[in-house]
């Protein structure tokens, strides 16, 4: 158990990189998108063809009023725009709009491919993939998917705390290998380097989305680094340092979904 523990850890920090997806949105950003979808929502509408507003949609729940779930949608969209502030992500309006816009995208799929608004749809829900993956799903949204957002008041602390649990991590690490007598000095130094590292990473993740810049790189190396401290001490366990690195791991994990990257340390079970 232990082994394959530590060969997931170390598939996960190895392929970091790889994990990182599209550039995280900051809160700026995202408000200007959520307004774009509001604007763009109009036009939308707009270019249907009068006739397909009056039709009745058989779906999966049965039949739907086209022009109902067409205005559902608008108000959710309007909705989010209004609810949408620096210190509150609107996270429950945004799985709104992304529930109501899945069945539109779910109508214009069943057979509309000569419909006049349908390349406007297809524009539209490109700007929905980006909402999704700002708060942590995709879309079409999956039935019972979670939406939520990690915003960057909420990174900053993640980051901050994080550095700061380094430095207690570092000590616990550092006095707790000295006492192991089949540790030398060199394989010591650098773990507690390691750890030193990743207080350095921090900073400059919080630094970065602070000044509102593209933070990704610096999350995944955080993330990588973490995993491997976690490795290490998967392999050389420290006492003192179990408790510290399971408070240190939940920041990482908070980091991990704000980021749309794979946590680098496995959550307790």
């Amino acid at each position: 158990m232990k082994k394959t523990l530590l060969a997931l850890v170390a598939a996960v920090w190895c392929l970091a990189p790889a994990l990182a997806g599209a550039e995280r949105l900051n809160d700026k950003e995202l408000a200007n998108l959520i307004s774009k979808i509001a604007s763009d929502e109009d036009k939308f509408r707009d270019a249907l063809d009068p006739q397909l507003k009056k039709a009745v949609y058989r779906g999966p729940n049965g039949e739907v009023n086209v022009e109902r779930f067409l205005k559902d949608f608008s108000d959710a969209a309007e909705k989010l725009e209004d609810r949408y502030k620096k210190d509150y992500s609107a996270s429950t309006e945004a799985g709104d709009l992304l529930r109501q816009g899945t069945t539109v995208d779910n109508f214009f799929k069943r057979d509309q491919a000569a419909t006049r608004g349908e390349s406007e749809w297809n524009r539209f829900a490109e700007n929905l993939k980006v909402l999704a993956a700002a708060y942590g799903t995709e879309f079409p949204m999956p039935a019972g998917a979670a939406v939520r957002r990690v915003g960057d008041k909420e990174v900053i602390a993640a980051a901050d705390g994080l550095a700061r649990d380094a430095d207690r991590l570092k000590k616990a690490v550092d006095n707790g290998l000295k006492q192991n007598k089949s540790i030398d000095k060199a394989t010591r130094e650098a773990a507690v380097r390691d750890i030193d590292l990743i207080k350095q990473d921090a900073n400059a993740l919080k630094s970065a989305v602070n000044g509102g810049k593209p933070a990704s790189a610096q999350a995944t190396q955080l993330l990588g680094r973490v995993g491997k401290v976690n490795e290490f001490l998967g392999g050389t366990p420290v006492a003192a340092a179990t408790p510290i690195l399971g408070v240190l791991g939940g920041k990482a994990s908070i980091l991990s979904q704000a980021f749309g990257m794979a946590s680098p340390v496995p959550m307790a079970r």
